[in-house]
């Protein structure tokens, strides 16, 4: 009885839900401001991107072949920008990470959803809430 009580507590836990698998590392994370976390995992042959609810299962989740999927930065003076992306079928995801380097060390994030040119989703994260492990991407990083 007890094992039950505790797996029950652990499965409704808030943030669990979308906690990267055993094998897997967080890439990026954050919180959007509608309240619903995102989230990018890499593990050795692929990328997965969930998203939903941070006390439920994911509402979505994405994964594809790191040779699918696509990364790279770029700074300057003001600001770095560091961009992910990948498709799914006819539908790109864009997670983008920016730095401006005003004295504070925030990351704007937002991710951006498209069909072709259509765009179907665009995402905001709350600052305070945006993780970033460029160290963590084994996907090779392709020049702007």
């Amino acid at each position: 009885m007890r094992i039950y009580m505790f797996a029950a507590a652990i499965a409704l836990s808030p943030g669990l839900a979308l906690a990267c698998s055993t094998g897997e590392t967080e890439v990026f994370s954050c919180t959007t401001t509608s309240g619903k976390t995102v989230q990018v995992c890499q593990a050795p042959e692929s990328i997965r991107y969930s998203f939903g609810r941070p006390d439920a299962a994911p509402e979505m989740t994405v994964r594809v072949p790191n040779k699918r999927f696509v990364w790279h930065s770029d700074g300057g003076s003001a600001m770095d920008i560091i961009e992910l992306n990948f498709d799914n079928s006819s539908t790109r995801y864009v997670v983008s990470a920016t730095r401006f380097w005003r004295g504070d060390v925030d990351l704007d994030a937002e991710i951006r959803v498209k069909q072709g040119e259509r765009q179907l989703a665009m995402l905001h994260c709350d600052v305070a809430t945006v993780r970033l492990d460029e160290k963590a991407i084994t996907a090779a990083k392709t020049p702007y």
